[in-house]
């Protein structure tokens, strides 16, 4: 005891035993950074390779089909010829898809270690990288539903139907209800893909929905948005007689109701801080034209027994487009069909902060077939929404059309997107 207490007493040789441990300590929490540092580098350039051999057995895929003999095998050479030298135990899992027109890798392999073996820590370490390269199909894009997050993206309800078997539905929402199809209503198209999931039973979709694909960049989001320049005219109602009416900024919205007939006439039209609104038996036309939606209350609304028919600019700014929403409003709007004689809306309807909604209760002229008379029609809103008995159409015959497709927009087809 004496000897112990002595010793305790000692401050220098106290000194010198702590620093010792801490000198051990600090050895070996050095050794494990640089340890960890070498694992999360190899993890890298694992992850690295692997969505670089899905990319390029994709294009493989995209080129040749998956019935061709071992294109798998383009994976595995990619792999052994850009692996780095130093991995150990190096594995990998390849799965070619020609149905889901998918190339799944997964990447295992393990790390030797330096330091972390001296302190009983294992002489490796495992990593492991997955990659999903997804072709977008050769089919054009019909509808892409911006919305990230929501419940219903794109939904369909009642005895409602989207008819677009030459092109392809995506849905960016990422819930596990990203795409839903409720009743008897039915999704028909080319192919449909959710980021998330989609609900709803096997006879709501023709074919089912692919699901967790790869998000979809909005082709549009460089386009610069047309000039608003002073108003036209403010507050105009139309509820009777033939009108003609100039291109130009129609201020607090424009409504066209009653018996009304009107023909736009070819150039760019801002509705401004209220809505363009169709209503009662009225009737409106235009070719070469588009729509520019700004402000509070800018939206479509095409209600009652409406008979409208338009086609979208040839040139110009809106060259392509038919509608198209100021994409920095924050007022979340709702452009709402209802009217079953609404046969033509031919172009791009472009409404990145906004839904739309087709919710036709009654048959009409063309048997509430929406659009149906149009060369083509493409949609890109936040969200798209069917309900009643609507039938929304949506061909893909852009040779028909002088209306030009977006370049950004024709493009996508068979677009190759990397998903993690």
């Amino acid at each position: 005891m004496r000897f112990l207490d002595k010793f305790i007493k000692n401050q220098s040789g106290n000194v010198a035993l702590v620093f010792a441990l801490a000198a051990v300590s600090l050895a070996a929490l050095a050794g494990g950074a640089v340890d960890y540092t070498k694992s999360v580098s190899a993890h890298a350039s694992l992850q690295s390779v692997a969505d670089a051999a899905a990319l390029a057995t994709a294009r493989e895929l995209q080129l040749s089909g998956a019935k061709r003999g071992g294109i798998d095998e383009v994976a595995r050479q990619y792999i052994k010829a850009n692996a780095d030298k130093n991995l150990q135990h190096l594995n990998s899992r390849i799965n070619v898809s020609e149905k889901k027109a998918t190339v799944d890798i997964i990447l295992t392999a393990e790390v030797p270690t330096s330091f972390m073996s001296l302190v009983g820590l294992g002489s490796k370490q495992s990593i492991k990288a997955r990659a999903q390269a997804r072709i977008l199909g050769g089919l054009p894009l019909c509808v892409l539903a911006l919305d990230t997050g929501v419940s219903g993206a794109i939904s369909s309800a009642d005895q409602a139907k989207l008819t677009a078997t030459g092109c392809s539905l995506y849905s960016n929402s990422t819930s596990a209800k990203g795409i839903t199809s409720w009743g008897t209503s039915e999704l028909n198209t080319g192919l449909t893909c959710s980021a998330g999931g989609a609900a709803g039973g096997g006879g709501n979709y023709k074919p089912l929905p692919l699901t967790d694909c790869p998000a979809v960049a909005d082709p549009l989001k460089d386009r610069p948005e047309p000039v608003v320049n002073s108003c036209r005219k403010t507050g105009k109602v139309y509820s009777s007689g033939y009108h003609l009416l100039l291109p130009g900024t129609y201020c607090k919205g424009l409504t066209i109701t009653g018996t009304a007939k009107v023909l736009f006439l070819p150039g760019e039209y801002v509705i401004k801080d209220g809505r363009l609104e169709i209503s009662g038996n009225a009737i409106a036309a235009g070719i070469d034209v588009g729509f520019f939606f700004q402000g509070p209350n800018a939206h479509v609304k095409f209600n009652d027994k409406a008979h409208i028919g338009l086609i979208g600019r040839n040139s110009g700014t809106m060259a392509g487009f038919l509608f198209y929403e100021d994409r920095n409003t924050t007022y979340n709007h709702i452009h709402e069909i209802t009217s079953p004689n609404v046969l033509k809306l031919e172009g791009t309807i472009y409404l990145p902060q906004g839904e739309f909604k087709v919710a036709v209760a009654s048959s009409g002229t063309g048997l509430g077939k929406i659009a149906g008379e149009s060369a083509y029609t493409v949609i890109i809103a936040k969200k798209l929404t069917l309900s009643g008995i609507s039938n929304l159409v949506l061909n893909t015959d852009y040779a028909a059309s002088n209306v030009p497709l977006p370049d950004s927009i024709s493009s996508m087809s068979g677009t190759i997107a990397l998903n993690r």
